[in-house]
């Protein structure tokens, strides 16, 4: 089922009615400055004032549990952790993420935050392979493999997952566990992994996500490879669980 926030939900409306926003706005009872907050995201939306959008578009909105899977955490981790991420330029759901973070972490006793608890909750909230957007592959895989399928989609591209982790250690690691590929075209990348083949979550050994901004933030290059930021690579790789994410939790533990 494809996941969206409350701003590409009313699109959706909009774009399913035919209705211009003003027309869906008067329609449902919407405030103008409501309205202006969905569009920009500054503020959570009542199911409420969804619901009455949704009718006025002549729709209604089923509610239903999925897996959880909100990049926005890695990003409120890294604004916590990172000093390369500003606190200031993060969106308003990474903001959120970052006092969320806080308070599941938070011991009560000393007042303080282990920072690889903070880690862990963001790698199982992120969770990639549950990703809205994520391509799952299984099959044979290489950071070489993942890289050329990058550069011949002529789109940005960084590893991460285990390909990333391996990059930071010079000690033996565990063969196999999850290469991540981010993209800022994932279906082109995918052109060039006809080897692999698509799967499910609970199978796949290839992710490939769409790149956003904040994934950006920090990258760096070792020959023709280039990564993610190491604590991302960190909160991705205890995001999908297994080999993958013993690698992560041995390499966060010596930081």
């Amino acid at each position: 089922m494809a996941r969206k926030d409350a701003r590409g939900l009313v699109i959706e409306l909009r774009e399913r009615s035919g209705m211009s926003p003003t027309l869906l706005r008067t329609r449902s009872g919407v405030s103008r400055a409501t309205q202006r907050r969905i569009d920009t995201g500054e503020s959570d939306v009542t199911l409420g004032t969804l619901r009455e959008l949704a009718i006025a578009a002549g729709l209604d909105i089923a509610l239903d549990l999925v897996p959880l899977s909100d990049p926005e955490a890695a990003t409120g981790a890294r604004a916590l952790l990172d000093d390369t991420v500003d606190t200031e330029t993060i969106s308003p759901a990474a903001a959120a993420w970052s006092e969320r973070l806080l308070r599941l972490t938070a011991d009560p006793l000393h007042q303080t935050n282990n920072p690889l608890e903070i880690i862990t909750e963001a790698g199982r909230a992120a969770a990639p392979l549950n990703r809205y957007g994520a391509l799952l592959f299984r099959g044979e895989w290489s950071d070489l493999k993942l890289a050329d399928a990058g550069m011949a989609s002529r789109a940005q591209w960084l590893l991460s997952g285990m390909s990333a982790l391996t990059a930071l250690t010079d000690e033996s690691l565990p063969t196999g566990g999850v290469g991540i590929l981010y993209s800022a075209d994932p279906p082109a990348v995918a052109r060039h992994l006809v080897h692999l083949r698509p799967t499910r979550p609970s199978t796949a050994n290839v992710v490939i996500l769409p790149l956003t901004e904040s994934v950006d933030i920090d990258s760096w290059q070792e020959g023709p490879l280039h990564f993610v930021s190491p604590i991302q690579a960190i909160i991705d790789g205890i995001g999908v669980g297994g080999t993958t994410a013993e690698t992560a939790f041995a390499i966060a533990r010596k930081w």
